[in-house]
């Protein structure tokens, strides 16, 4: 596949997380409202891999220094709550659910145990709270856009790791 049909692919997303960049950056709180209704349409729509990449943005964007992204930081948390609320809300009408989490419980059990002496239990919860929903959305949204997409999606998926990264 060629750039060329990758970027025209693409083309809707790409300029989505673009307006997202340029909402955040330059509208101070109203990227909350306006990140929330993108997904919500992508989540009406059923594009899971535009979400998860999303999701891969979203969190690139909250590890930047620039002051401009700093948006992504606030919104990471979120976004992973909203995957979470979609997929349960659609949990019923998967095709496969990826119990790869339960190879994690023992790690889960560790960090909750590591909260008690943690000296920023609130961060320390969160975080581990984040990493509890990254294990059981993220497996499964993959194995969902893969079903949806086929081969394509994991071709969409590294040229956009690719834009991103560049």
């Amino acid at each position: 596949m060629r750039v060329s049909e990758l970027i025209r692919g693409n083309f809707q997303l790409i300029m989505i997380m673009l307006a997202w960049l340029i909402v955040g950056a330059y509208l101070g709180s109203v990227h909350f409202i306006f990140i929330t209704a993108t997904l919500v349409l992508f989540n009406f729509k059923n594009l899971t891999a535009d979400m998860l990449m999303g999701f891969i943005f979203i969190l690139v964007l909250s590890d930047s220094l620039e002051t401009g992204t700093s948006f992504a930081k606030s919104y990471k948390n979120i976004y992973i709550i909203l995957l979470f609320l979609f997929f349960i809300a659609d949990v019923n009408n998967r095709q496969v659910f990826v119990n790869y989490y339960l190879l994690f419980i023992p790690y889960f059990i560790m960090g909750l145990i590591g909260l008690y002496y943690s000296p920023a239990m609130g961060t320390s919860a969160q975080k581990l709270l984040s990493y509890v929903l990254l294990y059981i959305i993220v497996p499964n949204y993959v194995i969902g856009a893969y079903l949806k997409g086929g081969k394509y999606f994991f071709g969409d998926l590294i040229f956009f790791l690719f834009i991103i990264m560049a």
